[in-house]
């Protein structure tokens, strides 16, 4: 009975085996402990009272029959019961827990590699790169127009008093008109070193030392009213303008740098948005009740000293431009460390490898002007870098901003109330920004530059026509409604160029160029900036005298120019990285949908753009 009962027990294992592999280690680990207790009850006297039979020795001896390791494999079970019911138990729990710690494991690895956008400390940088240089250059732009018949005054008496009699309207004009200029000209000088400073002594060291400039800026024009010296504030111009053309260029080069290329457009904004609330902080200051007044409007240029100092103590805890570290200095190990704390994960290595590559493309030397221009590499990206910062100069928003007491008047205004309406212009232009800052990256900069430039030519357009309509009442005062309209269309055009124009071409100056030239065309670009800002100072007031409205015209032309151009000329970068907007202008039709290229192709400084394809 016992030789035909083993055999069974011996082919049941085989069927569960075929049949149910998947419960196999369930039945094993919960009923064969006990069903195996038992037979080891009843089998081992049976088993040493018979003893051994020769098969059995025959078996043992040569330890290779299958039969003996089945029965081997069955009775190990029968010695160590317990133990092999918790190894199985820990197998299944090990089994069962193995898909878990896959989907952990990858969530891990895609959280060490992604990055998070906008981290605190990206936040942070951001917030002082732009507070000590962005904000003090929009506040220096505004601040010189609202008290400028009070000091315009303080001139009067004070060169009277030197005198001994009353100088010469003329003279007084000239000498205001010198003070208000040299902010531009200090500026156009700031321009030209800033590309350099910012190769050699790096973006973030290079901001520390320009911003120290500020303090004696500050003293300077605060003593104006008591040292009684007019040339007190014009040092001061020199100096904030000084400040403005080296700081503005290393602004805009720190965030491109530091930011990510999925929100590269979003963080370049914020210098836009910091100009913007620096014009409306000289607005509000400049308000009667504040600031605006005969004895304290020397304060208004004093104030410039807290901004700057905030800026030198906060910003030693920024990183240098990690780009800068890898590819200008080859210190990667520093770089990758800078990475790691503006993105908030430990894994970088896509971006490190990126500017690895860029590293061994781009050339040793620095880059200097004249090689944007020889170079037929660089010539078109140069080209539509200064081209945009003219555009943005002539759009006509100074004119706008100039008439705008006027296009108040029109509309019957109290005289008392105007201040506050221009500082709700201010207002409008800041809103206008804050609310462009999440559609950079989700429209791209084509978009937002197309149709916003040209909403402004024709709202400029029918501007033109409504001013030229109320100046034509001589005697009696133009309906209201005009006015009324006069003031919508206005803020239209503020908000087209908000939107567009005004923050968008210091972001494609950044992202036009890959780490080699980008600082020099940012200089060059700052250049042609400040020139045609210069230019327009000193003509603007003769074309208003001669031209009256019709002035307008001159910028219409220039904003139709500045649709066909952007629409021919000017990629779209969202997104993209910087050897990628490379190929695109290389391929030239920029309107087209571009293909990406394999990560062997990217084009560098010395590599020749018809590899592009498209």
């Amino acid at each position: 009975m016992e030789e035909e009962g083993r055999p069974k027990s011996q082919e049941e294992p085989k069927r569960e085996s075929k049949e149910e592999p998947k419960e196999e280690v369930k039945e094993e680990s919960k009923k064969e402990p006990k069903e195996e207790s038992k037979e080891e009850t009843k089998e081992k006297p049976k088993e040493e009272s018979k003893g051994e039979s020769k098969e059995e020795s025959k078996k043992e001896s040569k330890g290779e029959s299958k039969e003996e390791s089945k029965k081997e494999s069955k009775e190990e079970p029968k010695e160590e019961p317990k133990e092999e019911s918790k190894e199985g138990l820990k197998e299944q729990e090990n089994n069962s827990n193995k898909p878990n710690q896959d989907v952990e494991n990858f969530e891990l690895s895609k959280m060490e590699k992604k990055s998070s956008g906008l981290t605190p400390y990206l936040a942070f940088c951001t917030f002082v790169a732009v507070f000590g240089n962005s904000l003090l250059y929009g506040y220096n732009i505004g601040v010189i127009n609202t008290p400028a018949e009070i000091i315009m005054d303080f001139y009067n008496e004070t060169y009277a008093e030197r005198s001994d009699s009353a100088p010469s309207k003329e003279f007084i004009t000239m000498q205001w008109s010198l003070t208000v200029s040299l902010f531009v000209a200090f500026g156009m000088i700031g321009s030209f070193v800033s590309g350099m400073m910012a190769d050699r002594f790096g973006r973030k060291k290079s901001m520390l030392l320009i911003t120290v400039i500020m303090f004696l800026a500050a003293i300077t024009g605060g003593i104006t009213k008591t040292a009684k010296a007019p040339e007190c504030l014009m040092i001061s111009r020199m100096l904030v303008g000084l400040h403005s053309g080296v700081n503005i260029g290393l602004a805009s080069l720190y965030l491109a740098e530091i930011a990510p290329k999925e929100i590269r457009g979003a963080v370049g904004t914020c210098h836009q948005l910091a100009i913007t609330i620096g014009i409306l902080l000289a607005q509000i200051l400049g308000l009667e009740e504040l600031m605006g007044t005969p004895d304290l409007w020397p304060m208004l240029f004093a104030f410039v000293a807290f901004p700057t100092l905030v800026t030198l103590v906060l910003l030693p805890f920024c990183p240098e431009s990690p780009r800068y570290l890898a590819v200008k200095k080859q210190q990667i190990p520093e770089a990758e460390a800078a990475l790691r704390k503006l993105r908030g994960v430990s894994d970088v290595s896509d971006e490190v490898e990126e500017m690895r590559l860029e590293a061994s493309k781009s050339v040793e030397k620095p880059f200097k002007v004249k090689e944007l221009l020889v170079s037929p590499v660089h010539r078109i990206p140069i080209l539509v870098a200064c081209l945009m910062m003219v555009f943005q100069q002539w759009s006509g928003i100074n004119a706008v901003f100039a008439y705008s007491q006027f296009i108040f008047t029109q509309a019957q205004l109290d005289q008392k109330a105007i201040p506050y309406a221009i500082v709700g212009t201010g207002v409008t232009n800041v809103f206008a920004t804050i609310i462009v800052i999440p559609l950079m990256e989700k429209l791209g900069r084509r978009p937002l530059l197309l149709s916003p430039t040209a909403i402004m030519a024709l709202a400029m357009l029918i501007l033109s026509i409504f001013l030229n309509i109320q100046e034509g009442y001589e005697d009696e005062k133009a309906p209201s409604w005009m006015g009324y309209v006069s003031i919508i269309i206005m803020l239209v055009y503020i908000i087209g160029f908000a939107v567009g124009l005004g923050p968008i071409p210091f972001n494609i100056v950044s992202e036009l160029f890959t780490q080699g030239p980008r600082a020099a065309a940012m200089s060059m670009s700052l250049v042609f900036n400040w020139v045609t800002n210069f230019i327009l100072l000193l003509t603007f007031p003769f074309l208003q005298l001669s031209m009256g409205p019709y002035t307008f015209i001159l910028f219409i032309v220039v904003l139709i120019v500045a649709v066909f151009f952007i629409f021919f000329f000017v990629p779209e970068t969202k997104g993209k990285t910087f050897e990628e907007i490379q190929r695109i202008l290389a391929a030239g039709k920029v309107w087209k949908k571009h293909t990406p290229l394999p990560a062997d192709e990217v084009v560098g400084e010395n590599v020749p753009m018809d590899t592009t394809k498209v």
